[in-house]
């Protein structure tokens, strides 16, 4: 299991026992998000590199097990590109872990002059540059 399962499924625990400090709608939201996350299977290796203890010998097999005394390394193929998160799931994210408050979002000129939608939007272009 991967470190990041392990997170998600701790963070979804943690999520159900936390509920009395946020809101049950963004509870639920951020709940489900991970169910989803955590109900999609693992990536499975395509092959594995087994190489001896001293690194003289290296093969490639898909049964790791015919090579009891070699080490083994998983390998993978690459991950199917993410589709980055749209503004509207970016605001929701930050509202639940409670970096952004839902009134900023409710009615950003009366809150904070629309500087909070302002910072989340360049946080929005960022990331979608970055996945580019």
């Amino acid at each position: 299991m991967s470190d990041l399962r392990t997170a998600a499924q701790q963070a979804l625990k943690s999520l159900r026992g936390y509920r009395r400090e946020i809101s049950c709608e963004q509870s639920c939201d951020a709940e489900r998000a991970l169910e989803a996350a955590l109900g999609q299977p693992e990536q499975e290796p395509v092959a594995w590199m087994v190489y001896t203890q001293d690194g003289k010998s290296v093969c490639v097999t898909d049964n790791p097990a015919d090579f009891i005394e070699w080490r083994s390394f998983p390998l993978y193929t690459h991950p199917p590109r993410r589709e980055p998160l749209t503004v509207t799931e970016l605001q929701q994210a930050l509202i639940a872990v409670d970096l952004v408050d839902q009134d900023a979002i409710d009615d950003p000129e009366g809150y904070d002059g629309g500087w909070h939608l302002g910072q989340i939007d360049a946080l929005h272009k960022r990331l979608t540059e970055r996945n580019a």
